[in-house]
């Protein structure tokens, strides 16, 4: 029988929607997934995946005992010697970072460039600074009196304190006294609103060799620009010059690893860095689904290839991604033109919604149960339309 020399140990309690897909890229790859619960409350266990877990955190607080334990109950379980931390969520990220000599010596190592490379792509004010000199187009940077609308971003993605920090979508003079008052605005710096289409861009960049590229458009958002709700397979990964562009900067930062860019194309083609995610992002399953060999290059460049992989598979471009659960946070925005039946888009690509599969029926009807109860329970006008945004 096959034994892996290594295998991903996947955090999960956060970023779940990324977790589920990767769990599910691992599989297809031919690699067992090793999940670390969060509590026994986790939505692994209402998965497929619960027979996957190898160890169960007791508390929501991410402690290095807890995955000093996980390994040796991963490696019990599936004979690997080693593990591989996946990336799962950017606060997981910066902890294993800090704790990365730990996690290695005991048998756990981390896919992610060093801290300051990560830090230098994924905090929003040094990445932007970094494509700013290198010439490529970002957004223009406004002073503290900044017209509206305008966008307020955090200088980094979490505050001196521990907290996460999330960008601000600021239309209204009360959105402005909002974010005047919830936040510290010395942590803040303002940019220009920038229109056009909603795009990923999506890069996994080994060590060495090529990288491979894939592309959505995103079509629906929850509001404030949180969490994509429906996308759909896009060509941007097709234009060689629009890559070389953003590949070569990720790579003089000293980036590799996998990578979302956000982009917004405005009328004229240009495409404008909204911001990065050097981490599994949130509709990671329209990667899964249309571009196999991303996540599948991505997991042999650290586990190698397993004599149980499937096909991979060539780029779909005729592929949509839904979280029809994620519509329950309030009207959704909608890129380009808003359609006159919402629920008719959702039911068009219901067979693309990221629960509602074989392996995850369970977590599909709990969402929805969930949703349904606390809808009952106050009026459309009690509905939160929170404005901080978290893209993903």
């Amino acid at each position: 029988m096959w034994r892996p020399e290594k295998i991903f140990l996947v955090p999960s309690g956060y970023n779940f929607r990324a977790v589920l897909a990767f769990c599910r890229a691992l599989e297809q790859a031919g690699h067992t997934p090793a999940v670390v619960a969060c509590t026994d409350d986790d939505p692994i266990f209402r998965t497929r995946f619960r027979n996957a877990v190898v160890f169960t955190r007791q508390s929501r607080a991410l402690e290095i005992a807890d995955f000093v334990a996980a390994v040796p109950a991963a490696r019990a379980v599936t004979g690997a010697k080693n593990c591989v931390l996946a990336p799962a969520s950017e606060y997981l990220v910066r902890w294993a970072l800090r704790h990365r000599a730990e996690l290695a010596a005991a048998g756990c190592e981390l896919p992610l460039p060093e801290e300051s490379t990560y830090l230098r792509v994924t905090d929003k004010a040094s990445f932007t600074a970094f494509c700013r000199a290198r010439g490529l187009a970002v957004p223009d940077e406004l002073g503290e009196a900044a017209p509206l609308p305008c966008v307020a971003k955090p200088r980094w993605n979490v505050a001196p304190d521990g907290t996460s920090l999330y960008p601000w979508l600021l239309r209204t003079p009360e959105d402005r006294l909002r974010f005047e008052r919830e936040t510290q605005p010395e942590h803040f710096f303002f940019q220009e609103w920038v229109g056009g289409r909603s795009l990923y861009l999506f890069f996994h960049l080994p060590r060495r060799g090529r990288a491979t590229v894939f592309s959505q458009e995103n079509l629906a958002q929850q509001p404030g620009g949180k969490s994509v709700l429906l996308a759909r397979a896009a060509r941007l990964h097709e234009d060689a010059r629009e890559v070389a562009f953003w590949e070569d900067a990720l790579r003089s930062a000293g980036f590799h690893g996998v990578v979302m860019l956000e982009l917004r194309q405005r009328d004229d083609g240009e495409c404008v860095l909204i911001e990065a995610n050097p981490r599994l992002w949130g509709p990671l399953q329209l990667c899964v689904d249309a571009c196999p060999p991303l996540l599948r290059d991505y997991i042999e460049e650290h586990l190698g290839r397993s004599p149980a992989a499937r096909p991979a598979g060539a780029i779909r471009t005729r592929t949509a991604y839904l979280w029809s659960g994620g519509f329950a946070a309030g009207e959704p925005v909608w890129h380009g033109a808003t359609p006159r039946r919402g629920w008719l888009a959702r039911l068009r690509h219901a067979a693309a919604d990221v629960y509602l599969r074989a392996d995850s029926w369970r977590q599909f009807l709990h969402e929805h149960r969930r949703t349904s109860h606390a809808d009952a329970g106050r009026s459309v006008s009690e509905k939160p339309n929170p404005t901080p945004a978290s893209l993903n």
